[in-house]
């Protein structure tokens, strides 16, 4: 299966988008995953982190730091 390059910029950029909104609002260190393929492992504050999908994009946010 080939990837259009137009859809890693849009990961990216809603990626960087909702990291940055969530910096503002709830201080920061959060980190934030946007993509249709990709698997996680990661260490973050209780009750500081989401995982779901949105139509074929799966979403991790979370906070570690």
């Amino acid at each position: 299966m080939v990837r259009d390059d137009s859809d890693k910029n849009t990961d990216k950029d809603l990626a960087a988008m909702i990291k940055k909104e969530f910096d503002k609002t709830f201080y920061p260190t959060w980190h934030c995953i946007v993509g249709k393929d990709f698997g996680s492992d990661v260490e973050y504050e209780e009750n500081h982190m989401i995982y779901f999908y949105w139509g074929t994009r799966a979403i991790l946010l979370y906070r570690a730091g």
